[in-house]
C-alpha cells in the first residue's frame, strides 16, 4: 500500500540566487520522478514578493522513499 507524505522545504536566509540557479534543475527533477506527486507549489513570502520554499504531497510506500525524493 502507498501513504500520502507531505514534504515541506524551506529555504534559508539568502537563498534565492541558489533557488534561481537550480531551478530548470529542480523541475527537470520532479518531471522525471517517478514518484507520484498528488501536489506541489511553491511556498511565498508574506507579501508574495519572493518564493521561499516549496511544499509536495507524494503517494510513496514508505517515509525512505519519501526522504529519497526530498534529498534528490
Amino acid at each position: 500500500d502507498l501513504m500520502l507524505f507531505l514534504i515541506h522545504c524551506t529555504d534559508g536566509p539568502g537563498r534565492a540566487a541558489i533557488r534561481a540557479d537550480n531551478y530548470e534543475a529542480h523541475r527537470a527533477y520532479l518531471r522525471d520522478s517517478t514518484v507520484d506527486i498528488k501536489l506541489a507549489g511553491p511556498q511565498v513570502s508574506d507579501d508574495g514578493s519572493a518564493r521561499i520554499g516549496s511544499v509536495f504531497v507524494v503517494d510513496v510506500p514508505d517515509r525512505a522513499a519519501a526522504e529519497a525524493f526530498a534529498a534528490g
